[in-house]
């Protein structure tokens, strides 16, 4: 399965890790792809050539995974959104609606990023039961 990661930081890169090791074709996606290879994501890219690194819109566009949300339960589900960036969030939370989310969540600034870092685990644990990736969280309100 091709699948599409936003983001490089730690949860991204774990994320896009252990997809590639199970044998999907992976490609990062970031808002500025030179500033990325010239940062310290060279090391662990060159620790990974198997993922692929791209600008957000290129990542998204080969994926079948993250980007079409109603693909599974009509979109009913969640997803997330943390940081300092006022305008940023808005900018990711518009391209999250643009692929089919009507689920975005604020959760605040960059320090809640921690809280769906930890989702991470139990994403990992349901994907090897299910042995599928196909499956989101829905906070019900």
């Amino acid at each position: 399965m091709r699948i599409a990661v936003l983001g490089t930081g730690s949860v991204g890169r774990a994320i896009a890790a252990r997809t590639a090791e199970l044998g999907h074709q992976v490609t990062i996606g970031t808002r500025d792809v030179a500033a990325i290879r010239a940062g310290d994501h060279a090391h662990w890219a060159a620790q990974h050539p198997e993922v692929g690194l791209a600008t957000l819109a290129e990542a998204a566009s080969g994926a079948k995974l993250v980007v079409r949300p109603h693909q599974l339960a009509e979109g009913a589900h969640s997803v997330f959104v943390s940081g300092d960036d006022a305008e940023a969030k808005r900018i990711v939370s518009g391209l999250l609606v643009s692929f089919g989310h009507t689920d975005v969540i604020d959760l605040g600034d960059l320090s809640t990023a921690r809280g769906t870092e930890m989702l991470l685990p139990l994403w990992l644990r349901l994907y090897g039961r299910l042995d599928t990736a196909n499956f989101n969280i829905k906070v019900v309100r």
